[in-house]
């Protein structure tokens, strides 16, 4: 057998690759039984029902092929010419080009004329690139033309397992079956040095043979191969190597620019999405509220609709969850349906994102925004050489995005303080008011970039980009709705207030005047509210801290200037006014009575007003319903007694001027004296009178209506606001004035009452001492007379008494003695009181010792537990023995009277500040803090009455602080907690010499 030709499959109208089949002959030209056929196919239409003739094969490997042994041979003569040939046709070949040029060299040796070549993407996980191909079907071809990566086929999953090794013989190719046509193909692994680059496949009939020899040979050709795709793999790797270092150093540098940020941004992005090759891009930063990200910046070269300012939100969002958490890139190769997205989702697929790579943008611990990479036309698998560039990148952009951002704060801030500066400059050199508030309002809606402002005061506006009739519809707005500018209003977007709000009712009026966004702060000073600052714009915006901040200076600023300037241009005005004021006040000084002070009152307002005519007219106290005339200067003789008494309960009908100020309790200005409704007869006085403009002034103190001040123009006049203000200035002086005078008079009387009062209320306890000092001296002796004949009684010197009589005896003995105590307090108190109090060097520690014993005489020692402590050394002062004894006795018998059964009395004597310090503290029921300030008064007791639980007269605190305080000393009585009290007696030391 020879060579033959099999058509195969004609009725593919010559479209298809035809069958070539060899015998494998040994030399002698036989065909053994172990022989067999080389089948190789190529895509050609038959010539004249022929194919390739078999001259066409290739002579290296098929001319002189013989099999023994059942193995194929060759020659290697061919073999090397035919490599030394490709390698000189390679030396001259551009290195992209190689892959194609192996590729169409193995087919045109083969005899095939369908082939490619793909080669395995760098840290890819599974995509191939096509890097050479010929004789593609169309079909296959122009789909995977307008693919750049394959999804892996069967024998290229194989090779990424690492289960193929050498070339290999496919029954099936996936790839042709899906465009319908039936072939297989030759898989030639492209290995140089153990490692896969690619794969070369050779398109063949199905029932092709592969034998030993030819797959050897064929594997060789993939080593070779390998080795030079290995070669251009390596060029390749440093050529893009060497690009991504000038595309990062290009970014970098541009990261370090000083441009605007968002000039910035731009720049940058298209570089990022032209290095990683993306679709699009973008860049979007963290709000100042930290709610949600905002897009800056984007780069989109294939048109797709623009994600541009739009706003991400972070709540509810699990791919920002993720971000923030993990502070790592986050790949998504399919859009469509990841839970990752979450309410994201739409807005990705609108925009046409079918794949994405979110990368944060970290600055120390924050996260400030975001780099995203989007695939628009397919899906993309992002490999890992990727996502670290793109994380090298964004630690670029972080950092770039923190220096503009710095740098814009820095500039933001010179321009704010520079524009302060200016302020504060002008305003200090400022005459003009309302020159000013134009200046500063165009100032600083410049720097603000705010196109509308207002600046409101008293009497002044100043606008921007609003009608003069913005501010009272917005003054009358805001009463309307019960609001008040205390606090800066902060306005985002007017049109996204909820109902809710405070500030909703002003939401109409804003739009009317195209308000989307507004900043207004109240100008203050010193607490009070005299004005409003406000900027604006026609869209939504965000206003920063340092905006408000600089606003809210600036509106103090001027609040405290226009108060300046406004003082200023009253100044003079007031001036006069005061100097009015102050000689009206002179005459209100050292008046001896009411009507002499209001007489020289008129005779100053008259001088200095100047006015013609003026009259004071007071309510009658006797009869409240009537005003009586008190002073008057100017008017006629007719005029003072016609006006003489006005009757104000009759209200304002047919009433005169001056009732109708009483009546409203504000001023009356008539300057047309034929304009009031005058009654006739009243109107005609009037005019005889010469009366032109009349002015009528309530005068009242403190809400009491005192009467009414008249004042009176033969010539016309305006009441301005200087005039009227200082008319109401005198009124009020009048009215302190005629308060005063009348409280002078009724304090004079009350003090001649008080006089007398204080004269019997002296007498009266003159007496009472008097009396106590004689009852106390009277008592004195029968008190010792009675107790002495008691203890005669006791001691049986009238004979034996029974049981019964001794009791009674003894208990009588107790009061008597109680009473003579009380008698000696009274008495040692006068004496105190008096001055007549010994003064000789004692020892204070052996006083307290002998009032101790003599108060120990007196205790039941099983009712108290007694607690002394005493100083060592000794305690000298000068003083009165008896007196200091019987105060000490009083300290500690109020402490035993009060403290309860069991309870325990501490006792302590010490020295404190070079003095003598004496605590007596007890557990009883202590004293009420309201009695505090009482106790030690004289007869005083917490429990007053008859129904009291504790015995005694409230005397013995009185002596002791008398004592005390004779002796230079003092008593202080304080509660203890939780319960008893602590008094505690002080006493000066005297050296004992």
């Amino acid at each position: 057998m020879s060579r033959v030709w099999i058509p195969s499959l004609s009725a593919m109208e010559g479209s298809l690759p035809v069958l070539l089949q060899l015998p494998l002959s040994n030399p002698t030209g036989k065909i053994p039984n172990e022989g067999g056929i080389l089948t190789l196919s190529e895509r050609c239409k038959p010539k004249n029902g022929r194919g390739r003739t078999a001259n066409s094969l290739p002579h290296f490997l098929f001319s002189d092929l013989s099999l023994q042994g059942g193995t194929m041979h060759r020659r290697s003569l061919w073999d090397t010419e035919w490599l030394l040939h490709l390698c000189e046709r390679l030396d001259r070949t551009d290195p992209s080009e190689v892959p194609a040029l192996i590729l169409r060299a193995l087919l045109d040796q083969l005899g095939l004329s369908t082939g490619w070549i793909t080669w395995i993407e760098t840290g890819s996980t599974g995509a191939f690139s096509l890097a050479a191909a010929a004789g593609l079907p169309p079909e296959l071809e122009a789909k995977n033309r307008a693919l750049l990566r394959w999804s892996p086929c069967r024998c290229q999953r194989m090779a990424m397992r690492e289960e193929l090794h050498e070339a290999t013989h496919f029954i099936r190719c996936e790839r042709l079956e899906q465009i319908g046509l039936p072939f297989t193909h030759l898989t030639i692994p492209l290995r140089y040095q153990g490692h896969l680059y690619g794969l070369m496949n050779l398109l063949v009939l199905p029932d092709f043979q592969l034998d030993e020899d030819l797959r050897q040979a064929l594997t060789t050709m993939g080593r070779l191969g390998g080795a030079f795709l290995g070669h251009l793999w390596a060029r390749n790797q440093l050529q893009r190597h060497h690009l991504r270092l000038q595309q990062l150093s290009r970014i970098a540098q541009q990261a370090n620019e000083p441009l605007p940020l968002e000039d910035l941004l731009g720049t940058i992005t298209r570089e990022i999405v032209m290095l990683l090759n993306g679709d699009r891009g973008a860049i979007a930063l963290m709000a100042e509220t930290g709610d949600h990200l905002r897009v800056v910046a984007e780069y989109n070269p294939i048109g797709t609709p623009s994600g541009q300012g739009v706003s991400i939100p972070i709540p509810g969002n699990p791919s920002m969850a993720w971000i923030l958490r993990e502070r790592r890139p986050l790949a998504i190769a399919d859009v469509e349906g990841n839970p990752m997205l979450g309410p994201v989702e739409p807005v990705l697929q609108a925009m046409g994102i079918r794949s994405l790579m979110i990368v944060p943008l970290v600055v120390g611990d924050r996260v400030i925004g975001t780099l995203g990479i989007d695939s628009v036309r397919q899906p993309r698998i992002f490999t890992p050489e990727e996502i670290q560039l793109a994380q090298t990148l964004a630690a670029q952009v972080a950092g770039a995005v923190e220096r503009a951002c710095l740098l814009a704060e820095a500039q933001r801030r010179a321009s704010y303080l520079e524009v302060l500066h200016t302020i504060l400059q002008e305003a200090t050199e400022a005459r003009n008011l309302q020159e000013l508030m134009e200046r500063v309002l165009a100032r600083l809606c410049a720097v603000l970039q705010a196109p509308i402002g207002g600046i409101w005061l008293e009497g002044h506006a100043a606008l921007q980009g609003l009608p003069a009739d913005f501010g009272w519809q917005s003054a009358a707005t805001a009463r309307s709705a019960g609001l008040s500018l205390d606090e800066p209003m902060v306005v985002t977007d007017w049109a996204t207030l909820p109902v809710d709000h405070p500030l909703r009712p002003m939401q109409d009026l804003m739009f009317r005047f195209g308000i989307r966004a507004s900043l207004t702060v109240p100008m203050v000073r010193e607490g009070r509210r005299i004005g409003g600052l406000s900027v604006a714009a026609p869209a939504p915006r965000e206003w920063g801290t340092e905006e408000i901040a600089l606003v809210e200076a600036i509106g103090r600023e001027l609040g405290a200037v226009a108060q300046r300037l406004q003082l200023l241009q009253s100044l003079r005005d007031q001036t006069a006014r005061l100097h009015v004021l102050y000689q009206i006040a002179r005459t209100l000084v050292g008046a001896p009575n009411l009507s002499t002070l209001l007489d020289r009152a008129l005779r100053e307002i008259l001088d200095h007003l100047p006015a013609d005519a003026a009259s004071i007219y007071i309510q009658d106290p006797a009869h409240p319903g009537r005003l009586r005339l008190i002073a008057q200067h100017g008017f006629s003789a007719e005029n003072a007694r016609y006006f003489g008494e006005q009757d104000v309960m009759h209200g304002e009908r047919n009433s005169s001027v001056t009732v109708r100020a009483f009546l409203r309790g504000e001023p009356v200005w008539v300057e047309r004296i034929e304009d009031f409704p005058y009654p006739p007869e009243a109107r005609a006085i009037v005019q005889r009178d010469g009366i032109r403009s009349l002015a009528a002034t309530p005068l009242s103190f403190h809400g009491e209506k005192l009467g009414v001040l008249n004042v009176a123009w033969r010539t016309q006049r305006t009441f301005d606001v200087e005039a009227r203000g200082l008319l109401q200035g005198v009124a009020d002086l009048l009215a302190a004035g005629i308060h005063s005078a009348r409280l002078l008079e009724q304090i004079q009387r009350q003090a001649q009452e008080l006089a007398a009062m204080n004269r019997a209320l002296s007498e009266t306890l003159r007496l009472r001492e008097e009396m106590i000092q004689n009852v106390s001296h009277e008592l004195r002796t029968p008190l010792a007379v009675a107790i002495g004949y008691l203890e005669l009684l006791l001691d049986g010197a009238f004979g034996p008494l029974n049981p019964e009589q001794r009791e009674a005896i003894a208990v009588s003995r107790g009061r008597l003695e109680e009473l003579r105590r009380y008698v000696e307090l009274l008495l040692t108190l006068q004496a105190v009181r008096a001055g007549e109090i010994a003064c000789v060097p004692l020892d204070l520690k052996r006083l307290v010792g002998e009032a101790l014993r003599q108060w120990q005489t007196r205790l039941d020692p099983e009712r108290y537990r007694v607690e002394a402590q005493f100083l060592t050394e000794d305690l000298w002062l000068m003083g009165d023995a008896e007196g200091l004894i019987r105060a000490i006795g009083e300290i500690l018998d109020n402490a035993a009277k009060f403290s309860p059964a069991g309870g325990k009395i501490e006792i302590s004597l010490g020295m404190e500040e070079g003095r003598a310090v004496l605590r007596v503290q007890d557990e009883g029921i202590g004293i009420p803090p309201d009695c505090l300030e009482r106790i030690g008064e004289p007869f005083y007791q917490a429990e007053g009455g008859t129904t009291r639980r504790f015995p005694g007269m409230g005397i013995g605190l009185a002596v002791a602080r008398a004592v005390a305080e004779a002796h230079g000393g003092k008593l202080i009585v304080r509660p203890r907690s939780p319960r008893g009290t602590e008094v505690v007696l002080i006493l000066p030391l005297a050296h004992p010499t």
